[in-house]
């Protein structure tokens, strides 16, 4: 990987990792898993990812664009929603 990640943590079951991915002036959640493999872009929304949070199975972010502020967002089947 030859981009800065921040925030990783490991997904309930412990078998992978989620964290942030900066690319071009972006941020974006990715999955990895700990056996090694390819990365995983977990959604190909247009915001900008700047924290997650997840707790019993449920992640949340804070996103935002250029027309958006900063809002929290679920993420859910691969969507994240206000």
């Amino acid at each position: 990987m030859d981009r800065g990640v921040s925030s990783p943590e490991f997904t309930e079951d412990s078998s992978s990792v989620t964290f942030l991915v900066a690319d071009d002036r972006r941020e974006y959640p990715a999955k990895i898993s700990v056996a090694g493999g390819l990365l995983q872009r977990l959604s190909d929304s247009e915001l900008v990812v700047y924290q997650q949070c997840s707790a019993a199975g449920h992640t949340a972010f804070l996103a935002s664009s250029d027309r958006l502020a900063p809002e929290i967002f679920a993420f859910e089947d691969g969507k994240l929603r206000k």
